[in-house]
């Protein structure tokens, strides 16, 4: 994003958290959104032993369309009215602290990767418990 930045270059992101972050302008569906409805329930009927076959494929229900003015400025584009009109979100100044710093250090992505795998064996426990002939003690 910084390379970009510094070419003034107008990209569109697909993420809808990247405007937020310093991005031009973003259209896509909120990261949080694809864990929620997209990777969890696919990984549960995974970890239930359902073949990978038989999981049908989804996207997102929701697209949001967000533009961030200030870079938009700074970069000396000027957004027509009408997109204006229909984005879900214009950002006229920075956001403070962004959702997707834990992508961005290795720190974060360390603890993200320790909280999936903690999120996964309490979902594989409870699978294993739920199949027939397994036995509840």
């Amino acid at each position: 994003m910084d390379r970009v930045a510094a070419l003034r270059f107008p990209a569109i992101y697909p993420w809808a958290e990247e405007a937020e972050e310093g991005g031009f302008l973003t259209y896509g569906p909120r990261l949080l959104q694809i864990f929620r409805e997209v990777m969890a329930p696919q990984l549960v009927k995974l970890l239930r032993g359902i073949k990978v076959v038989d999981i049908p494929v989804q996207q997102p229900a929701k697209f949001e369309l967000v533009i961030n003015l200030k870079t938009a400025k700074a970069m000396g584009v000027t957004v027509p009215e009408a997109l204006l009109a229909r984005a879900d979100k214009v950002i006229e100044r920075r956001r403070p602290e962004s959702p997707l710093k834990c992508f961005r250090s290795n720190s974060g992505s360390l603890a993200m990767l320790a909280a999936m795998r903690r999120a996964s064996s309490r979902v594989s426990s409870l699978a294993a418990a739920r199949r027939p002939g397994s036995s509840s003690k």
